[in-house]
């Protein structure tokens, strides 16, 4: 089965169920990465050798800007949010630090904003009921 673009969105938790965080959300990057750590030493030669280490996720997000939102949007850098991610069939769940908000208007088109939510803690599977 492949996914489309509109699967992956990332939701937040209301009551009696989820919700969007962002109205007119247009794109959605998530990002898991993990560390390796250098542990070679002069018996491996001319190798590198490593082992596996923190794991880490932010995701990106792209919107249509909404009039006067700027103050809220702004607003809300450096604050946790608990975010749920939907791939269209699973969610994943975490909370996160809003690392960035950017806001973009050209000429003629409409105005786009985003913003980037840094994993703080782990990003883990959502039971659904």
């Amino acid at each position: 089965m492949a996914y489309t673009g509109k699967d992956l969105k990332i939701l937040t938790p209301i009551t009696g169920g989820y919700g969007p965080i962002i109205a007119a959300a247009r794109s959605c990057e998530v990002n898991v990465e993990g560390d390796q750590i250098p542990v070679s030493s002069p018996d491996d030669g001319q190798w590198n050798h490593y082992i596996a280490g923190r794991k880490g996720w932010s995701i990106s997000v792209g919107y249509l800007l909404g009039a006067g939102t700027f103050p809220t949007e702004a607003a809300m850098v450096n604050t946790t949010v608990t975010i749920v991610v939907s791939d269209g069939t699973a969610l994943m769940q975490g909370q996160a630090i809003v690392k960035s908000w950017h806001a973009n208007g050209n000429l003629g088109n409409l105005a786009t904003g985003s913003f980037v939510f840094l994993g703080n803690g782990p990003l883990s599977p959502v039971t659904q009921e």
